[in-house]
């Protein structure tokens, strides 16, 4: 008999950063927000040391974003992406999205998921 496999590891989970003058959003994969636990609302941490984007629903953190569930899950916010895009040095200038695949999500100790993205396109 084959093992069980978690059906949240099953999708590709990625997030896409958009800077263009007619919308500002971060778009999640569904999978990766199903692993986040579809939370009504996510919090970001920008690393940039270690070129790494935290996004969990509790991360001790001030601001939480409410995440839009009409189509892909999404978080509506100018200077989200801006503080992403001048954290972690995107360049925009010939693209108006940059999507990233490299996305663990890990929880501690029963607590919520918390995903880490590496932010390298």
């Amino acid at each position: 008999e084959l093992p069980h496999v978690n059906t949240l590891s099953t999708g590709s989970k990625s997030i896409t950063v958009v800077n263009h003058k007619n919308g500002h959003r971060v778009t999640l994969t569904p999978a990766l927000y199903e692993a986040l636990g579809s939370p009504e609302t996510i919090q970001f941490s920008i690393v940039p040391d270690e070129q790494v984007l935290l996004i969990g629903e509790e991360l001790n953190m001030k601001n939480s974003f409410k995440v839009s569930t009409t189509g892909k899950p999404t978080i509506y916010q100018k200077s989200l992406t801006r503080q992403i895009a001048i954290g972690f040095n995107l360049d925009f200038s010939d693209k108006s999205s940059i999507t990233f695949t490299g996305v663990d999500v890990d929880s501690l100790e029963d607590g919520p998921a918390i995903a880490v993205i590496k932010m390298e396109a």
